[in-house]
């Protein structure tokens, strides 16, 4: 269970970085206040 619950908070960490990187790029300042 932990283990998988790792691998998922990993899986889930590299969409949310890829997602946020888009919104930054496509919405600069909604980017912005989501990373902050």
């Amino acid at each position: 269970m932990e283990e998988q619950g790792l691998e998922f908070l990993q899986f889930a960490g590299s969409i949310v970085s890829r997602y946020s990187r888009s919104l930054s790029i496509l919405l600069p300042d909604c980017g912005i206040h989501i990373l902050q």
